[in-house]
């Protein structure tokens, strides 16, 4: 399991994300208070109910950034609108 804590500046809290299905997942905040003292009792249970990506929504989600990237190289920008 691959866990990455990232704190913005300013936070008082860490975001804890893992990595799972090729994809990082934000499962919990931690305090900065108490980020040497230990990490969420759940963490696991987070991590192994995470479920994997549907392939359809994958194709779907690929072919629209593979038309989206093919406009944008024939010179039309994104609306946003």
């Amino acid at each position: 399991m691959k866990i990455t804590l990232e704190k913005w500046k300013g936070n008082s809290v860490y975001s804890l994300y893992v990595e799972k299905h090729g994809k990082q997942h934000h499962v919990d905040f931690i305090n900065v208070e108490k980020i040497d003292v230990h990490l969420p009792e759940n963490l696991q249970e987070k991590y192994d109910n995470i479920k994997p990506p549907c392939p359809e929504q994958e194709r779907m989600s690929s072919a629209i950034k593979s038309m989206i990237d093919l406009d944008i190289k024939r010179g039309v920008k994104p609306s946003l609108d």
